[in-house]
């Protein structure tokens, strides 16, 4: 995130909170009381403590593919595009295939340990 999206987040968490930063820096409620900038710079932190637990985590269009992926092994990308060309996908699918492309999609992974069928 840069730092201007991290800026207008912090801002709309202060306009939530019902909170106004002065031009001095200062953070006053609606009512006109007083609080130090130490304030502000705390909301700051806490938005950006939310957002590095949001970087690290899947979205839920990566959940669905990893599931995807495990559901169908390790033809998952043929059955994919299969989906993809007969129109029998889903929204994240569509999703997907409008982000990467089906030339992307062999560059796409997954966090998928394959087992090993055991052959008798």
């Amino acid at each position: 995130m840069n730092d201007q999206n991290h800026t207008r987040l912090g801002d709309r968490i202060i306009r939530l909170l019902g909170l106004k930063v002065s031009e001095s820096g200062r953070v006053s409620t609606e009512y006109g009381t007083k609080t130090p900038l130490g304030f502000g710079r705390m909301i700051y932190r806490i938005v950006n403590d939310i957002y590095q637990d949001k970087v690290n985590a899947p979205t839920l269009d990566q959940l669905a593919l990893e599931a995807f992926a495990q559901r169908h092994g390790r033809n998952w990308r043929a059955r994919l595009r299969d989906q993809w060309t007969s129109s029998q996908d889903f929204g994240w699918q569509r999703r997907l295939r409008d982000s990467v492309g089906p030339e992307g999609l062999s560059k796409l992974k997954v966090n998928i340990v394959y087992k090993q069928e055991k052959r008798t």
